[in-house]
């Protein structure tokens, strides 16, 4: 046995020392490269599966090498990546991609004034998108990509104008005197939001200020939502925050980034509104009653289709754009710059409209020594915007009335060259149909320049660890300039048609001077994270407007304004503003459970007068780790479970500037017999030395949950926040010294509450090597309504004569942007008249045709034999408005609620699939319980045949012979009293729409890596609405016209192709 024993033993040495030789002999060197979706890494760990102990680092560009087996796999980490296992299977060369972690939890999150915070340690409601969102958009500003994206955050399109803003409201509207716009800060600099002086469209959506920031040089975006996270930017916060972070260089060798993005826009005609052909236009006249002599030849040649002009196709182009970038990053162990140029050009879907933009950012940071830090960013970027006029402020007929609106209600027989075939006249000299959307795209001149050039620069100095102070300067100038000329080809009624033009020059500059001190400590198990800072804000703006007609030629254009026989008086102004801020903010944590911010911030402003410059504004805010408690901290599945509880102030100055001091100037009167013009001098305004801030207050309660290693995480928000002392303008009567009856004063009028829901849902469905899917819902529901005014009620929304007063009303109660109007009961009928009682149908028509026949030129009225009918009853066919009040009068009395434009509530989903280099991505938003009022529909409603109508509403009309009870009569004369601003204008506005589709496919060739992109913006709106587009704002961000769509420009549907290379 014993020597049995040593031979087993020495066979089993001998086979072990085979299996050995034979190992090291099948061992094969294996080289690869380790790198993201946006570059290589360096540093990261590679080791086998089989012997975890053993491995290697990637260099400076990512590549490594390692003695492997050829069966190994290999384990690939790197700090905020998941780790990768890779099959070797005998390769020799292997290249890995690493992805981000799944779980957001210990995402870096800017909190403000240079503070970060983890996500899962956050106190406040504070929402972020990084730049791969933002990336899946092809718009000028990076508004429009924030919509649904975040819950709380409501983004409304003004319109599809290239360059043109979106209204962006967070958590409602604050106030209502003036830009409800967020602060926006970039890199620590607050912005001046509003808009510049002389570039609002006449009634119509602003040129975006924020589309000078070109969104390819932005890495994230933070919005700060509740008061406990805005308070620290006191007064300029009250609508919300939204930080800016732009790239910056890295450590490591200089990358270079291209990359090109090509789309095309279209408006489909499927969108296009059915308005009468030119054959049942023609019918619609002569059932009016028009005689328009029309020639057998003519009259064929409409009703074989010969002779129609189809507006919307002539005015409707296929538009495209393209934005081009180039970036350079890099840095050193003390030095990194990042530098970027953009060009985005794009052009409108209506022939000479478009925005063009060059962008330069170039941004810079070195470390002197171990205790100071410099850096340095540079901004210039210049803009040009070539507008059509989509406002209607004005109406055709002096020539500036919105083109969409006109190629719905021109004629069809109109030909191109604006002569029309039923009076053969060149120009048919009406309001409505002075010129043709044509004459108007072309001879409307409307160009908008803005140049800006922005620096900012800091000196950091750390004595000690956990300690800094910092000092830094920012300013901002920009330059606006709108210039406008129309030409005499715009017929303009009762004009002499010589050419008019205006040009608005604008410099604006903020100078932003603060100091900052940080200091952290940890006691313990207690850590502190402390801030103080000191502020001064100076603003400072000049504006001047040159107007002039009667030009000798139109050459020039707005060029030679000096050159024009008529000149109007220049007018400008100079408005100056500062602000002086502290602010002090602390937040502790203990044993990682409990975490309480508190801040305090105190503003003193110019713009009111001595006894109320300043506010101040204390926030706090504390959270709840209850997965960090004992009794459940054995949970496996539970990474977080976090109650949070806020409170904080806000205040606002509305943006007012010199509104506590009198005002004074000139206008131009005429006395005598000899009409002798004369300037006379007065005031403007009045002194208020009572104004107050608006003063905000909100509480917030959040729960924030994340399950199955962060696999699915819940954000739940529930807010109340009320406004009180809100600043609206009054219009100060002439006979009380004004100088003239539209100044205005300044008064602290009322409250407003916001209240509302927020839940943000992610999961991460499945998550394999070579398949992930993720999907992302958003809800909101927000509230704003008012609590105190100092009237009964305050006009609100659109006015013109036939609203008979304005649209909406604010009213103690009642919601921001509610219409009021009046109430229908369908149409009048034979039976509500003397003159046709006992007749049937047929006698009725019979005779009404005959009446009308025998009042040329007018139409007939009649005797409504009910009392409460003789005043407003005129003839049958005729709309019934119902007289509330009872007093026989239909007036703004009998006006009473008739929708309202915000929703109920906005959700969005958003689905992500991966499938190895593939990408798709789905996204879909929605909003449901909101109205609109039509106001397209009044002018297309007259059937008055003066200008074109609906097929819907013309088929839908009542006739002698077939007396529904739809739609009013078709009649010659004025029929407003037909259309007055009611139910009848107020359409259900709610809509699901699948905003983006995007499919991408990165791709890894040598030293080469990139992603080419196909996607589609806007596919499909599912909508009950009968305009082009449910989701726009006639007044942009002015929170008192909301809901209204006249004339918008349309949102197109866009075709995106993108190459990105990163070098």
């Amino acid at each position: 046995m014993g020597k049995n024993t040593i031979l087993y033993f020495l066979i089993f040495l001998l086979q072990l020392s085979f299996i050995r030789v034979a190992e090291a002999q099948e061992k094969v060197v294996v080289t690869g490269v380790v790198s993201t979706t946006s570059g290589t890494i360096p540093g990261a760990t590679i080791v086998t599966k089989r012997d975890p102990t053993s491995g290697t680092i990637s260099d400076m560009d990512g590549q490594f090498k390692l003695m492997v087996l050829p069966d190994d796999i290999l384990k690939v980490s790197f700090l905020g990546y998941k780790t990768a296992e890779v099959p070797v299977k005998g390769r020799n060369l292997i290249k890995i991609t690493l992805r981000e972690q799944a779980t957001e939890l210990d995402a870096v999150i800017v909190t403000g004034y240079g503070s970060t915070a983890k996500k899962e340690d956050l106190t406040g409601s504070i929402s972020r998108v990084d730049s791969e969102t933002l990336e899946k958009t092809n718009t000028a500003s990076f508004e429009t990509a924030l919509q649904g994206r975040m819950a709380g955050v409501q983004v409304t399109t003004t319109g599809g104008q290239p360059g043109a803003s979106a209204a962006v409201r967070i958590r409602g509207v604050t106030s209502i005197g003036g830009n409800s716009a967020p602060l926006y800060v970039i890199d620590g600099v607050p912005l001046q939001s509003s808009t510049a002086n002389g570039l609002q469209q006449e009634e119509g959506g602003a040129m975006s200020t924020i589309a000078d920031i070109n969104p390819r040089d932005i890495k994230s975006i933070e919005v700060l939502k509740d008061a406990s996270s805005t308070a620290i930017y006191g007064a300029l916060g009250s609508n919300g925050v939204i930080l800016i972070t732009t790239r910056q260089g890295e450590e490591g060798k200089a990358k270079l980034n291209a990359s090109v993005t090509h789309s095309t826009h279209v408006l489909p005609s499927t969108m296009y509104r059915d308005v009468l052909s030119a054959a049942d236009f023609v019918s619609m006249r002569e059932e009016i009653g028009y005689n328009d002599r029309l020639s057998d030849s003519v009259r064929t040649a409409i009703q074989e289709g010969k002779i129609a002009t189809d507006w919307q196709d002539l005015i409707y182009q296929q538009g495209h754009t393209t934005d081009g970038n180039v970036r350079i990053s890099g840095g050193a162990k003390k030095f990194n710059f990042y530098t970027s140029m953009g060009l985005y050009d794009s052009h409108g879907i209506i022939p000479n409209s478009g925005y063009n933009r060059f962008s330069f950012r170039g941004n810079m940071n070195a470390n002197l020594s171990r205790k100071f830090k410099i850096g340095t960013t540079m901004v210039f970027s210049r803009s040009t915007s070539k507008v059509v006029n989509t406002a209607t402020n004005f109406q055709q007929g002096n020539g500036q009335g919105s083109v969409v609106l006109q190629a719905l209600e021109v004629w069809p027989t109109k030909e191109a060259n604006g002569r029309d075939v039923l009076t053969q006249n060149l120009y048919e000299i009406s309001e409505q149909n002075a010129n043709s959307p044509l004459v108007n795209i072309h001879n409307n001149i409307q160009n908008y320049l803005a140049s800006t050039v922005s620096g900012n620069a800091y000196v950091k100095y750390q004595p000690i660890d956990n300690f800094s102070l910092e000092s830094r300067i920012s300013t901002n100038i920009s330059q606006r300039e709108s210039s406008h000329y129309r030409k005499r080809e715009v017929r303009v009624v009762n004009n002499n048609n010589t050419g008019w033009g205006r040009r608005r020059f604008s410099f604006t500059s903020v100078t932003n001077l603060r100091n900052t001190m940080h200091y952290r400590k940890k006691i313990g198990e207690i850590q502190t994270d402390n801030l103080l800072v000191g502020e001064l804000r100076m603003v400072d703006n000049d504006w001047v407007q040159q107007q002039a007609k009667n030009f000798p030629s139109d050459e020039t254009l707005y060029y030679a304004m000096g050159k024009a026989i008529e000149q109007y008086p220049s007018i400008g102004g100079n408005s100056q503003s500062q602000m002086l801020s502290g602010l002090a903010r602390s937040v502790i944590s203990y044993k990682n459970r409990y975490i309480l911010t508190a801040s305090l911030r105190a503003d003193g402003a110019s713009q009111f007068s001595e006894g109320n410059k300043w506010g101040y504004f204390p926030a706090a805010a504390l959270s709840w780790k209850l997965n960090n408690e004992r009794f459940l901290k054995n949970v496996e599945k539970l990474d977080l479970l976090k109650l949070r509880l806020g409170f904080g102030t806000n205040g606002s100055p509305a943006g007012q500037v010199g509104r506590s001091l009198n005002n004074y100037g000139t206008e131009l009167v005429v006395f005598g017999r000899n009409q002798t013009p004369y300037f006379t001098y007065g005031a403007e305004g009045f002194t208020n030395d009572a104004l107050r801030w608006e003063m905000t207050k909100e509480w917030n309660y959040g729960l924030d949950i994340a399950l199955y290693k962060s696999r699915v995480t819940l954000t739940a928000d529930y807010f109340k926040k009320d406004t009180d002392d809100l600043l609206l303008e009054t219009v100060i009567p002439a006979y009380a010294g004004a100088s003239s009856g539209t100044s205005k004063g300044l008064l602290n009028m009322g409250a407003i509450r916001n209240e509302g829901i927020e839940l943000s849902l992610t999961t991460t469905n499945i998550e394999k090597s070579n398949f992930t899917w993720t999907t992302t819902f958003n809800f909101t529901s927000v509230k704003t309504t008012f609590t105190k005014l100092r009237t009964d009620s305050l006009a609100a929304g659109y006015s013109n004569g036939w609203t008979n007063g304005p649209t909406q009303r604010l009213v103690v109660g009642e919601e921001l942007g509610t219409f009021f109007g009046l109430k229908t009961d369908g149409i009048y009928q034979y039976s509500d008249f003397r003159e046709f009682q006992g007749m049937t149908t047929e006698e009725a028509a019979k005779k009404y045709r005959e009446d009308i026949a025998n009042t040329p030129g007018n139409a007939p009225e009649y005797t409504p034999w009910k009392e409460g009918d003789k005043n407003t009853a005129l003839f049958p066919g005729q709309r019934k408005y119902l007289d509330l009040n009872k007093d026989g009068v239909i007036n703004e009395e009998d006006k009473v609620m008739i929708g309202r434009a915000q929703p109920d509530f906005t959700w969005s989903f958003n689905s992500k699939l991966t499938y190895k280099r593939l990408e798709l991505t789905v996204y879909i938003y929605g909003e449901h319980g909101k109205d609109i009022a039509n106001m397209n529909n009044w002018t297309l409603g007259f059937l008055n045949g003066n200008n074109n109508t609906l097929q819907s509403i013309y088929d839908k009309r009542w006739t002698p012979e077939n007396p529904n009870n739809l739609h009013h009569i078709a009649r010659k004369g004025n029929n407003n009293r037909s259309i007055l601003f009611s139910d009848n204008l107020i359409e259900d506005a709610s809509f699901i729409r699948l905003q983006r589709v995007d499919l991408r496919y990165r791709f890894d060739f040598n030293k080469v890596k990139g992603s080419l992109t196909l996607a589609v913006d806007n596919l499909y709106t599912w909508t009950n609405y009968s305009g082009y587009n449910p989701d726009v704002s006639l007044g942009g961000n002015h929170s008192l016209k909301m809901g209204h769509d006249y004339g918008i420009y349309p949102l197109p549907t866009s075709y995106n192709v993108g190459l990105n290379l990163n070098f």
